[in-house]
């Protein structure tokens, strides 16, 4: 099985689950209050099982693993030079904290696709996948 076909089919499951409560909702098999249970089910447990599956029918480049650890030493790296500016700056404990939440956390979308980019220079399909 390819790859898109696995997260063809994860997402489609997940959409199905979905489409299953509204319409359990729709009927009034469901109440209000139920919703916090799917939201825990589908959190807690089919996410996770979903991850496994697709992660234990592929092949890990250890190559990968490298950018990994590369982006959470660059993480720790922001997260030190941010603590350091709030001190300097004396900066209160909520403030210094948000500022090192948002210097270390901040979208990896921003990120990735600089990243892939300059790695894959002139391929689209990269991009695409990205």
């Amino acid at each position: 099985m390819s790859f898109d076909q696995t997260v063809i089919e994860s997402v489609a499951a997940l959409i199905g689950m979905i489409f299953l409560g509204m319409g359990l909702r729709h009927f009034g098999i469901l109440k209000e209050e139920d919703g916090g249970l799917f939201a825990r089910l589908i959190t807690q447990y089919t996410l996770p099982a979903l991850i496994f599956a697709s992660l234990s029918t592929s092949s890990i480049d250890f190559r990968k693993l490298l950018l990994a650890v590369v982006m959470i030493g660059s993480q720790g790296l922001c997260a030190l030079l941010a603590w350091g500016v709030s001190n300097l700056l004396r900066l209160s404990r909520a403030r210094k904290g948000a500022l090192i939440l948002g210097s270390t956390f901040t979208s990896s979308g921003f990120l990735g696709y600089a990243l892939v980019e300059e790695i894959y220079t002139n391929n689209s399909a990269a991009l695409a996948d990205a």
